[in-house]
């Protein structure tokens, strides 16, 4: 059974990969004169780098160097020349907007920029940093407040026109209305009072001398609920209160 990877790399590719690399040509260099010859198409770089490793090929120091001193990730680094980085360093912990920062470091000189993201990865690799966003929640709350009742209005519609629509009643036969008959008038009640019971000041100052003595003897258990005593007794809480701290007083003399 043939590999795939004999299909793609014969013996003159090889020969021509080891001649490319001792020559010091890139990985994306290689692509194009490997492919003139025949066998398998070879479409990206990465096939290269999988069989300089299978044969054991590697670049130079020296080239190394150099294809590192005119890679993009080199030309990224210097793109922020002194100048764009004293802009930056002011206007990136001030919380300027991104959209006038990077329209300020295009308009200096050097090469252009990457996009924001690269922005920030050279302002966080420089030790950088923007202020906390603060966030009005009043606002925040109020328009997620809309986009749920939005939300809600979208399923319902949704679900209205989804279900079938509900049959009409049938009409109803009219019905003559029944004539009611009068009803007889009921005779007035009339009730005897009799002479108004007049309140005796001596049973009321009883009754609530009654209330005092049992709330008295409630107090004077342990750990006695002052507001339960009042609500047993009907007196006031106030009242309660007030006797408690004369049979404290009492108690001290």
């Amino acid at each position: 059974m043939t590999r795939l990877s004999e299909l793609v790399w014969t013996g003159a590719r090889d020969a021509l990969l080891r001649e490319l690399v001792a020559a010091g040509v890139s990985r994306h260099d290689c692509i194009e004169p490997l492919a003139q010859l025949p066998g398998a198409p070879i479409t990206n770089h990465k096939q290269i780098a999988y069989r300089m490793h299978a044969l054991g090929l590697r670049l130079t120091t020296e080239r190394r160097r150099e294809i590192w001193g005119v890679s993009i990730w080199k030309e990224r680094t210097y793109s922020y020349t002194p100048e764009r980085r004293a802009y930056l360093e002011i206007a990136y912990p001030a919380n300027v907007p991104k959209d006038q920062i990077m329209a300020a470091l295009a308009a200096m000189d050097g090469p252009p920029l990457a996009g924001w993201d690269a922005i920030i990865s050279y302002a966080t690799k420089i030790g950088l940093r923007r202020p906390p966003r603060v966030r009005d929640w009043a606002r925040e709350k109020e328009r997620r407040r809309r986009a749920a009742a939005k939300l809600y209005r979208r399923r319902t519609a949704k679900d209205a026109a989804a279900r079938p629509p509900a049959p009409k009643p049938a009409p109803k036969a009219p019905q003559m209305a029944k004539a009611r008959k009068p009803r007889p008038l009921a005779a007035p009640i009339v009730v005897e009072r009799g002479p108004a019971i007049q309140p005796s000041p001596e049973r009321a100052d009883a009754v609530t001398e009654d209330r005092y003595a049992r709330a008295r003897a409630a107090l004077a258990k342990k750990k006695a609920d002052h507001a339960e005593v009042a609500r047993a007794n009907g007196l006031p809480l106030r009242e309660v209160y007030r006797l408690a701290g004369e049979m404290r007083r009492e108690a001290r003399a």
